[in-house]
């Protein structure tokens, strides 16, 4: 009989076998507990129990899809955002920490108790505003994005999560936004130079998608341009705008909101000390 124990030592085994180094114990934990549906800390417990065929067959599939490069989180169809289990898909882009931080940073400029109306715009799979939804109850949220099947991730995202979010699909370059103003607009749009993929970790690069990840090398600043175009007419007077962006590209990115009229245009960094936020705000 192999026992949970002795299955759980080969998975270790062979992660670090791949050289995925510090991301070796997150993924250790992360397919640990969907191998057996249960937190990684009640796993040992059960440790001399019996395992499936089934189990066996599932980590050895999971170990193979990694040894392509594949991203775990695609292998799972599941990747944690905020505290949150949001499912992912190669349509949508795998949230990551610096986003967490983009959604940290507008949670702390919303004023509290007063009913808000926010927009995400580039939303993937809608982790961004489906966190903002479900942290601040008195926000209600936009999401916009132009791939329908990001789209129907994120419808799905909020469903589950009973996040009152409403999608609409449309493309930033041609959306004009309807009657209603936002007390504030939010965004990770697609910001990388193109050039800039060939660098990139193959993982990313392979399997995420371009669409979401790439912007024309020699018009990097044309997603902000259009943003901050929108942000102008869209944001209610004393509204704020707030967009993760490329991190040698700070100060120019900041420039392009200035020149579309908006205020107290300011930088911010990330964990690691990077250039990786702007925001504004409409007098």
């Amino acid at each position: 009989m192999i026992t949970r124990l002795a299955l759980l030592r080969r998975l270790k085994d062979e992660l670090q076998e791949m050289g995925l180094q510090e991301e070796v114990e997150s993924s250790y934990r992360l397919i640990a507990e969907h191998l057996y549906n249960a937190p990684f800390h009640l796993l040992y417990t059960q440790a001399h129990e019996g395992v499936t065929e089934a189990q066996i067959a599932l980590q050895e599939h999971i170990l193979m899809e990694l040894r392509t490069g594949k991203p775990l989180q695609y292998i799972l169809g599941s990747a944690y955002f905020y505290d949150r289990a949001f499912r992912v898909t190669p349509d949508t882009l795998i949230p990551r920490r610096e986003t967490e931080e983009l959604c940290a940073i507008v949670l702390r400029y919303l004023p509290p108790q007063i009913s808000l109306c926010g927009l995400d715009l580039c939303t993937g799979s809608g982790c961004i505003a489906i966190t903002l939804a479900l942290e601040n109850a008195h926000c209600t949220l936009e999401a916009l994005d132009v791939s329908p099947a990001a789209l129907a991730i994120a419808r799905e995202n909020a469903q589950r999560l009973k996040a009152d979010v409403a999608f609409v699909e449309a493309d930033l370059y041609r959306w004009e936004g309807g009657a209603r103003c936002y007390d504030f607009i939010v965004s990770n749009p697609p910001y990388i130079p193109q050039i800039d993929g060939k660098s990139m970790s193959r993982r990313v690069y392979d399997f995420e998608p371009h669409l979401a990840l790439f912007v024309p090398t020699k018009t990097p600043l044309l997603p902000y341009q259009r943003i901050a175009y929108l942000a102008a007419r869209l944001l209610k007077n004393g509204g704020f705008i707030a967009c993760e962006i490329y991190e040698t590209l700070g100060q120019e990115t900041a420039e392009v909101f200035r020149v579309a009229g908006l205020k107290n245009v300011s930088v911010h960094c990330d964990f690691w000390g990077k250039e990786r936020f702007v925001l504004a705000m409409k007098e």
